[in-house]
């Protein structure tokens, strides 16, 4: 009987061949086998950390192969006498394919997960706008500034008009700094619009239920309200079709409206987080004795005011009366507050601001003074060149014989009756 052949098995084939008791090629994963067969390849010791030279000495895990150039082909000469000097060990060159290369990402990533990418990189731009510029806008007050930039975009993370209220303004803000007309600005003007119509949809309904945890939410955007108006009207809305007056009659009953219905929350308000917001300038500064101009501007619009003038009703007159007693209190606010510039609004009687919307002259003359105090803002991006583009809406709706009430607040506007600017 023939002897039976010695079998030189192999430890260093993979997992997958040793399982299905079949001879690995040792190949490179995925070895022949399972390459044809279209699974899963894997070696517990992988084959491209061992040496394949052609003097190598075959064995089993662990023999050392050495190649000695000296030696003919197949006289390889017992460990004992090999001679120390001349023998080189063959240094392992690995030879890894790309996707080789790359497997070692599959450790970071689940085998039977299936994701898709929901990253909304056009808000994402909109809030690092505001992170890192618009908040900066939006106070002159180093304290306020810090909870724009910090405490109220974490609020708007739980309350998506609030959030949608920031990247309109965001966007807005965009379109200040790009002035030509581009695709790029266009891309803007849609994402503002877009973002305020959502703030505004989702805002309403909150007013109707405003609770301890939603009233600073509702704070914060009802202080954006004024920037956001102003801004849109600038860059987007309909600030060029002639009705400036309408637009500003809408922005104050919606001031009003807001503060309203926050009153009953403002000592939580104050209490909290925001309350510095709420600690407005005519509560901690001292007012400022008025010049001598503003005063005899105020008396004398007081004056025309008086009983004897026959152009108003007694009710007509005693709203225009308080009206312009607020003014005068307005124009004693230290005018470092942009703050203070929304009071007269929110003060004014009803039947005040019914006389203005019916477009009665002795209420558009009040309201032109009042562009003086409006004329604050100038240095804001957001209401930049307002005050003149109210002011130019009522002179030129005003009969002439009503430019004498028009003169003071036309020097401080800066206006000339034959200058055909925007804002």
């Amino acid at each position: 009987m023939a002897p039976r052949r010695s079998h030189r098995k192999s430890r260093l084939g993979c997992i997958q061949c040793k399982r299905r008791k079949i001879k690995c090629d040792e190949t490179p994963p995925p070895c022949g086998n399972c390459r044809r067969h279209d699974i899963e390849c894997e070696y517990a010791i992988r084959p491209e950390t061992r040496t394949h030279t052609p003097e190598s000495i075959s064995g089993d895990v662990g023999t050392t192969r050495i190649s000695n150039p000296q030696l003919p082909a197949g006289n390889v000469q017992p460990h004992s006498h090999l001679s120390v000097a001349p023998t080189t060990t063959t240094t392992p060159t690995t030879s890894t394919s790309s996707a080789d290369q790359l497997d070692i990402f599959s450790t970071f990533m689940g085998t039977n997960l299936r994701f898709t990418s929901d990253l909304h990189l056009h808000d994402l731009e909109l809030m690092h706008q505001y992170t890192t510029q618009t908040y900066r806008t939006l106070s002159n007050n180093n304290e306020h500034e810090e909870i724009w930039k910090d405490i109220i975009p974490k609020e708007a993370l739980e309350h998506p008009f609030l959030m949608h209220g920031l990247l309109a303004l965001a966007a807005l803000h965009l379109i200040e700094c790009n002035p030509d007309e581009n695709e790029t600005r266009r891309k803007y003007i849609e994402l503002a619009t877009m973002h305020q119509h959502l703030a505004v949809s989702a805002f309403r309904p909150e007013l109707s239920n405003i609770t301890i945890s939603n009233c600073n939410a509702v704070f914060a955007f009802s202080s954006l309200i004024a920037v956001l108006s102003f801004a849109f009207s600038r860059f987007v809305g309909t600030a060029s079709t002639g009705e400036p007056v309408a637009e500003v009659l809408q922005d104050f009953f919606l001031f009003r409206g807001v503060e309203g219905v926050l009153t009953s929350f403002f000592d939580f308000i104050q209490r909290g987080k925001l309350g510095t917001l709420v600690r407005r300038a005519e509560n901690t500064g001292v007012g400022i004795i008025l010049s001598k101009d503003i005063i005899d501007t105020l008396d004398y619009l007081h004056g025309c005011n008086s009983p004897s003038a026959t152009h108003s009703s007694a009710e007509e007159k005693q709203a225009y009366n308080y009206a312009i007693r607020e003014l005068r209190i307005s124009f004693e606010r230290p005018p470092l507050g942009w703050e203070t510039v929304f009071r007269w609004p929110v003060v004014l009687p009803e039947s005040y601001l019914a006389l203005l919307k019916s477009r009665k002259p002795m209420a558009l003359v009040i309201l032109a003074h009042y562009c003086v105090i409006l004329r604050r803002l100038d240095a804001c991006w957001w209401s930049k060149g307002w005050s003149h583009h109210l002011f130019k809406a009522i002179y030129r709706s005003l009969d002439i014989s009503w430019a004498p009430l028009l003169k003071w607040p036309m020097q401080m506007i800066e206006y000339n009756e034959n200058m055909d600017g925007h804002i």
